[in-house]
């Protein structure tokens, strides 16, 4: 699609208009205005309800802007996981909060492979999307683990070093990928090896490469119930006051976590029939009196 915006662009169109109802495209068409000499026209929406942006008069800050794909990508999008509980708008805030992370996140998507610096510093950023000092995610873990008095839900804790890792380098090969959308001829690289992984010819995510917990723990904290639906507390977890986990083997679960009214609160998601669970209120991404960007 920028592929062929570009080559309109180069012919001499001077306006161009994208019709979308893909937050993917959306988050693209704001990061590739300004590299195209034409003016970008965005549509976005259903049939019943539809945004038209000029791209052309936004005001969205240049350092959201560059980092934007990077961002979507971090935060969850159609190829990477979201992080139960935190939406995109706390992502940008805590992000744009710190030069740091900035730079970092200017970074990503600019080679397949990642520095050890951007992901000890998008590392911290983590920690501080979850609302800790840390700079080491597992320690944050432990520290928001230990600090409940009651058993945390689990979907609510950090992820750890091995799995935050597996992600970082999937949101780093997506958003390469959406950076070389507009070259026409550039070296593909597999995404195996870059969060994913070939199962028997099979693509499928990597999500760690080590046990998120010791054996002692794991053997504690899980169940195989078959026929209960984990109902009782024949079920290990529930006994304990747990919901089940991906780690449980159980059939037909019916112990699942229940979302609190803060986490509903927090939680992004699209209302809007036909598009995306992650579509982007692009209110979220202007100052105040930027109406203009609006047609």
């Amino acid at each position: 699609m920028f592929l062929c915006a570009g080559h309109a662009a180069r012919c001499g169109f001077q306006n161009i208009k994208i019709v979308t109802v893909d937050s993917d495209v959306a988050v693209l068409s704001i990061y590739y205005q300004n590299l195209l000499q034409s003016s970008l026209y965005l549509e976005i929406g259903t049939s019943t309800k539809t945004k038209l942006f000029d791209l052309k008069r936004n005001t969205i800050d240049k350092n959201l802007r560059e980092i934007l794909p990077a961002l979507h990508a971090i935060s969850g999008c159609d190829s990477t996981s979201a992080f139960s509980g935190i939406g995109k708008v706390k992502c940008k805030t805590v992000m744009m909060s710190n030069k740091r992370f900035i730079e970092a996140a200017k970074s990503i998507g600019n080679n397949y492979n990642i520095s050890d610096n951007v992901i000890n510093t998008l590392e911290e950023y983590m920690c501080k999307l979850y609302g800790t000092d840390h700079t080491n995610i597992n320690e944050a873990r432990y520290h928001l683990f230990t600090k409940s008095k009651t058993i945390p839900d689990p979907n609510r804790l950090p992820p750890t070093r091995d799995a935050l890792y597996q992600h970082i380098k999937r949101a780093n090969y997506q958003t390469r990928e959406w950076k070389l959308a507009m070259d026409r001829f550039y070296q593909w690289e597999s995404p195996v090896g870059h969060g994913w992984m070939d199962t028997g010819g099979v693509l499928n995510v990597n999500w760690m490469e080590n046990k998120p917990a010791p054996d002692a723990v794991l053997e504690f904290a899980s169940c195989k119930c078959k026929k209960t639906k984990c109902c009782n507390k024949q079920c290990k977890c529930k006994s304990l006051g747990l919901p089940c986990t991906d780690l449980c083997e159980c059939v037909n679960c019916e112990n699942e976590p229940i979302a609190s009214e803060e986490q509903k609160d927090d939680e992004v998601v699209g209302d809007d029939e036909g598009m995306d669970d992650d579509v982007i209120d692009f209110d979220d991404l202007l100052d105040e009196g930027d109406e203009q960007f609006f047609l």
